[in-house]
Parts: structure tokens; sequence; C-alpha cells
């Protein structure tokens, strides 16, 4: 009888505990968290994964970014304000995306006050950050009133002016090619050569055929700049 339960008793045993196992279980893992222990996971049958820091949590979430607050009635100020912001910035492009989204909640008339302050100073008087700020908020203005802003690069032969010629030009050839095109009548010799190449450009990246027959349309001769450009864009 002795040999008998020597073999029976342990079995026994092991089956209480199979059939005990979803009850225990829990008490076990209350008693490893609370301790500050490994807790081994499992699967849905019951085989070992990896094992965890009880108590660990999860990465807290990145805070939102707060814009600053800009007085428009103060445009030099306003810019300062705007280029302190981008450079906190980690890398270059997540300083223009600063910019960008900074550009987009601007109203028309705000926007613009900003676009004409910027330009009124040399290319290098804002520093670092300046020439992206200046390429972002004259873009949006041409975006958002695309007569304004020609107006102003077309409304006297500057430095200034000839620095933004570029841009919103070529902003236009984006959203509007035949308006963009259109808006080439009326300018001198060497500023519609330079608003032709942005043109170009820009509508290279997207159809440069397209860029080539604008080229065509205005007499642009084969070894001009802007026909170099586009062919090695296209290339």
């Amino acid at each position: 009888m002795k040999p008998l339960l020597l073999f029976v008793l342990p079995v026994a045993g092991s089956l209480a505990g199979w059939f005990l196992r979803p009850v225990l279980r829990p008490a076990a893992l209350q008693g490893a968290v609370a301790e500050g222990g490994l807790v081994s996971q499992e699967d849905s049958e019951g085989r070992p994964g990896s094992s965890v820091k009880a108590g660990a949590q999860a990465p807290a979430a990145a805070k939102a970014e707060v814009l600053p607050v800009i007085n428009p009635a103060d445009p030099k100020a306003a810019i300062k304000s705007l280029l302190t912001f981008s450079r906190a910035a980690k890398s270059p492009m997540r300083m223009q995306a600063r910019l960008l989204e900074f550009a987009d909640r601007l109203n028309p008339a705000d926007l613009k006050a900003l676009s004409l302050e910027v330009c009124q100073q040399p290319g290098n008087y804002w520093g670092s950050g300046g020439n992206a700020l200046k390429e972002v908020l004259l873009s949006r203005w041409a975006e958002v009133a695309p007569a304004e802003a020609l107006a102003f690069v077309k409304g006297a032969n500057t430095a200034q002016t000839r620095e933004a010629l570029g841009i919103v030009f070529g902003q236009l050839a984006s959203q509007d090619p035949a308006a963009a095109e259109a808006a080439l009548a009326g300018l001198t010799e060497g500023p519609k050569k330079m608003a032709m190449r942005a043109m170009a450009m820009r509508l290279a990246t997207k159809d440069p055929i397209l860029a080539l027959a604008m080229l065509t349309r205005q007499k642009s001769s084969q070894g001009d700049y802007a026909v170099s450009m586009v062919m090695s864009i296209w290339s």
C-alpha cells in the first residue's frame, strides 16, 4: 500500500496544482509586482514569453510645441521672435517645418506685413534662418494673395524686389503656370530672365516638357541658363 501511496500522492498534488493554476497565478503575479521583480509573460497557451520589469511605464508622449505670440504691429520684433522659435529646432528641416506651420496660421494682412518687413533688410541681416523665413513668408503670401505679391516684386527694381522675384514667380508657377507666364509681361529683360528661371526650375520638377514649352514661347535661346537647368533636372 505504501508504494502505491508514494506514487499516487505526488501525481494527485501535480494535478491539483494544475487545476488550481488560474486561481494561484494572479496572486503570484501581484506579489511579484509588489516586490518590483520581473514578471514572465505567457501566451494564450501558457508558453513562457519575454520578461518585463514590473511597474514599467510607457514613454511619455512628446509635448506639443507652442507657437510664439506675434505682434504684427511691430513686424521687426515679430520676425525676430519667429527666428528664435525656428532656431530652437534640432535640424534645418525641422526649423523650416516650424516656419511653415506658423505661416499657415497668419491672416493675409499680417502675412503681408511680415513679408514686406523681411524683405526690407539685406540677406544677411536676419542671420541664420533668415533666408528660409523669407522664402516661407513670400511663398505663402504669393499663394494666398498673388496679386499683392506680384505688385510688390514688379513695382520697383531694387535689390530687395529682385531677390523676392524668383520666390514669388516660382510659387505662382506651381499653382497657376498660365497666370505666372502672363505676369511676365511688363518686366524688363533682367528681371524677366530671373523670373523665367525660377518658373522653369519649379515647373521642371513636375513636368520638364511643360517647362521647356514655356521657355520656347518666351523665346529663350538654347544656350540660356534656364534651359540648361531644365535639362539637368530632367536628366
